[in-house]
Formats: C-alpha cells, sequence, structure tokens
C-alpha cells in the first residue's frame, strides 16, 4: 500500500496509510488497533501502526477508549474518529463516529470482520457490505445491494422461463409467467432497501463477458438480534430465497439450529459463522463453477 503524502484543507501532511486508517473509522466506526492492523491488509508492523494511530491522535483526528480483554487486567485501545479526521479526508462527519461503543457493539465488530474474512480471503469471493446510513448518508431510493440481487433475480428467472418453454411448453401458466416477467412485476419482489451482506462470484468467458455470477445473501446475528428481527427478514426475502440462496448468520451451530425452523418457513438458510467459506465453495463446486 502506497505512503505517499496526502494534504487536507488545513495543509497537514497525512500519508496514504494514515488516510486508510481513517476511511475505515469512517466503514465501521470504532475497531481495535489489531482490527485496524489486519484490515489494512498492510506489510508495516502492528508497531508502525500504534505509531500511526498515537500521530492522528496527537492531530485531534482520532481518539482512543480502553476496551477490556479476557485476560484479567489486559485492555487494548479502541478507535474513533473525530471531525477533524473525516475533514482530512473531505468526508461529511456524523455525532455517532465519535461515541464509544458498547461492548456488545464491539463484539458485533468482530464478527463482521470474520464474515468478511471468510468471504473474501478465505472463499475468494466479491463483497457488498451493509453501509451505515445516517443523517449526513441517507439511504438512496434504491441501494447497491438491490441493484445487483434485482440483475441476479431477472437473469435466473429468465432462465427458469427458458427451460419451462424446453421442457414443458404447454403448461397452463407458462404464458401468463412469461407475461409478468416482460412486464417486470417480478421487480416488486426485491426490497429496495436491502443493506445486508451480499457475497458473489462472477465467470467471465474467454471474451471476457459475463456467462455466470452465483451471488447470496447473508444476514448477520447479533447478540441485539430478536425473533421479530427474523420474522421481518422471512418476511423481506422470502421471494427472493426462491431464486437466490439467502442465509442467517450465527456466531455458533446450536444458534443456527435454534433458529432453522423459523427461517425455513420462509426459504432462508441458517449457517454458523465459521462454516461461510466452505458453504461459499460448496455452492461453487454445486453450479460448475471454475
Amino acid at each position: 500500500m502506497s505512503d505517499s503524502k496526502v494534504k487536507n484543507k488545513d495543509n497537514i501532511k497525512l500519508t496514504e496509510g494514515k488516510k486508510n486508517i481513517l476511511k475505515l473509522l469512517i466503514e465501521y466506526q470504532a475497531l481495535t488497533t489489531s482490527q485496524i492492523w489486519r484490515e489494512l491488509n498492510t506489510e508495516k508492523t502492528l508497531r508502525t501502526i500504534q505509531r500511526y494511530l498515537i500521530e492522528l491522535k496527537s492531530l485531534t483526528m482520532v481518539r482512543a477508549f480502553e476496551i477490556p480483554l479476557h485476560k484479567k487486567g489486559a485492555k487494548e485501545d479502541g478507535w474513533l474518529l473525530l471531525k477533524k479526521g473525516a475533514d482530512a479526508i473531505e468526508t461529511t462527519y456524523d455525532s455517532s463516529y465519535s461515541r464509544i461503543p458498547s461492548p456488545t457493539k464491539m463484539k458485533n465488530i468482530a464478527q463482521e470482520l470474520e464474515l468478511k474474512k471468510q468471504i473474501v480471503q478465505q472463499a475468494g469471493w466479491k463483497l457488498m457490505q451493509p453501509f451505515n446510513f445516517n443523517s449526513t448518508h441517507p439511504k438512496p431510493e434504491q441501494t447497491e445491494q438491490y441493484k445487483i440481487i434485482l440483475d441476479t433475480y431477472s437473469k435466473a428467472l429468465f432462465k427458469e422461463l427458458q427451460e419451462r418453454q424446453k421442457n414443458s411448453p404447454n403448461s397452463p401458466t407458462l404464458g401468463s409467467d412469461i407475461e409478468s416477467y416482460n412486464k417486470g412485476l417480478y421487480k416488486s419482489l426485491i426490497p429496495k432497501d436491502a443493506n445486508e451482506w451480499v457475497a458473489y462470484l462472477e465467470i467471465y468467458n474467454d471474451q471476457n463477458q459475463l456467462v455466470k455470477r452465483l451471488l447470496v445473501i447473508f444476514i448477520l446475528s447479533t447478540d441485539e438480534t430478536a425473533e421479530k428481527f427474523w420474522q421481518h427478514r422471512v418476511e423481506k426475502y422470502q421471494k427472493v430465497a426462491e431464486k437466490i440462496f439467502v442465509f442467517g448468520v450465527f456466531p455458533t451451530s446450536e444458534e443456527a439450529n435454534t433458529h432453522k425452523e423459523l427461517l425455513k418457513e420462509g426459504s432462508l438458510r441458517t449457517i454458523s459463522l465459521e462454516k461461510i467459506s466452505t458453504g461459499l465453495n460448496s455452492i461453487k463446486v454445486q453450479s460448475g463453477a471454475k
């Protein structure tokens, strides 16, 4: 990763490495020193990243807070973005960035980082992450997740109708189903505010043309996730799940099994966090993708 200098409106010179730290705090709102180091995916040592953070703190671009670790008496620094840091990377600041998160929130962030590692580093898929919309970054009418889910759903439905034309041309509902597809009525089945974890793998031919896209939607459970949350997600994604894999992700296999029947009602599946990369590899093999 380049360490070229970047200037901001206060004429403070920032290296690219420090700028990337500020960007990570925009994305996650709070991270520990070791989490920042791992997410930067840099050849620089942890000690160097610690020095960068101390320097950013001296510039009042970030603030530190203590996080107790499981080991008695052990602590690690967590980091939050301050307004001066947002200004330095020309990003609109929201007051939520400076709030010290609860231990539950930090645990959820750790699970998000593990999910990302399983999808991107271990399985080798691309990823769209949920965005923390707020007053300065309001949710658009159509999210990026909606667009790719809609496109993938449309292609799957079109292929299904082609196969029905070939194998069951006399089906009494085929004509009306084709008409509904041509009118785009299926689009109403896709939630425009979709803001989940979307993993996808695109396969191209020798002419660099897209021939297949595998797509999986992951809904991450947290300690704050109640049964009503899952009932809402089942209702929201049950039609999508008829054509696209939709998984509820749980910290353990036991928790996944506990929710299995509820999610199954809407064709959603359950999976534990540590099995994400294995599950994606299995989907890839089943699809015949190389």
